[in-house]
């Protein structure tokens, strides 16, 4: 009924930020090799296929360089597949979250982006204290945002080092690792809900002519990585988008196990909705012991459950609610 999918990003000892996510290497192998009693690891675009163990996917968003270290060498050292989401507009240019980042670490700084914000965005009330989430959220233009980032980040003079792969790098990664597999996780890493009509296109057509020139079809993702994963970082004007480059799915990070074949659709097959569009939930282990990732994927099961009864419900009802809660 479930298959188990891993959203991992930073894994190192010596992290590169204190939001990137990272989980420490010693932590990281210690998940891998208690999955490994359990499941059966394959890429997240076949676990379609038939098997007779669980299957569990690994996957790796913003394609940090650190994965170099540990990661990419102990999974290709035990023949385990991963799958890398790449963002290309975040390296070597900075990512603009670090970049955000970066300017809270500077009172003046800080000050100084959240009076440009609170002037371009009125219905927005952007303090230091909730600029950093806020500046992410649906109710603000990313790429606005970042352009305003920018410009505070040259008026204070402040300098923000890239920690993500670069083209070339990804095209190492998949030379030396086997097994590797990479996808789309957009060109900037924006919230696509905030992008009107024309800069969605443009950024998902962006990565995808660069992933489609660096990697074959065989190790390139047919699903999509959606930056932030959650609830808000999706609607049906994204799905559409990606449903055109004939993306099969995306990937979610809502902490849920990922219930087999649970596709975007109506009851009524309206054409707004493109039918048979997979959602992929996956859940995000935190730096912590067997204890910890055991606990984080005993709350996800539970969730999932839950989320799923409440979507039955809600299409029982409502013969045209799309499966999307």
């Amino acid at each position: 009924m479930f298959d188990l999918i891993l959203l991992y990003h930073s894994v190192s000892d010596d992290p590169c930020g204190k939001y990137a996510h990272n989980v420490s290497s010693s932590n990281f192998i210690q998940h891998i090799n208690f999955l490994s009693h359990f499941f059966e690891f394959c890429h997240v675009d076949d676990l379609h296929n038939k098997s007779n163990k669980p299957r569990l996917a690994l996957t790796f968003d913003d394609a940090y360089m650190n994965l170099f270290d540990t990661a990419l060498p102990y999974l290709n050292s035990r023949s385990i597949p991963a799958t890398i989401y790449w963002s290309p507009g975040i390296s070597p240019d900075p990512f603009w979250r670090d970049i955000i980042r970066e300017i809270l670490t500077s009172a003046p700084a800080t000050n100084y982006f959240v009076r440009l914000l609170n002037e371009h965005f009125l219905d927005v009330d952007f303090t230091p204290k909730s600029v950093y989430s806020l500046s992410k959220s649906e109710h603000v233009n990313s790429l606005i945002v970042h352009k305003l980032a920018h410009k505070t980040l040259n008026y204070f003079n402040l300098t923000v080092r890239a920690h993500t792969m670069s083209q070339s790098d990804i095209k190492r990664a998949l030379s030396q690792y086997n097994n590797l597999h990479v996808g789309n996780h957009s060109f900037n890493h924006y919230n696509l809900t905030t992008l009107d009509e024309d800069q969605l296109s443009s950024d998902v057509a962006r990565s995808h002519q660069l992933l489609t020139l660096i990697s074959p079809d065989k190790t390139r993702s047919d699903y999509f990585s959606i930056p932030f994963g959650g609830s808000e970082s999706f609607n049906i004007k994204v799905i559409q988008a990606l449903s055109a480059k004939n993306y099969r799915g995306c990937l979610l990070s809502r902490g849920r196990l990922h219930l087999k074949n649970y596709r975007f659709s109506s009851a009524s097959n309206s054409s707004q909705f493109p039918f048979g569009f997979l959602l992929i939930e996956r859940i995000m282990p935190s730096d912590t012991g067997i204890s910890g990732l055991t606990k984080t994927i005993s709350t996800a099961f539970i969730r999932s459950i839950y989320y799923r009864l409440t979507s039955w419900i809600n299409s029982s009802k409502n013969r045209d609610f799309p499966y999307i809660v």
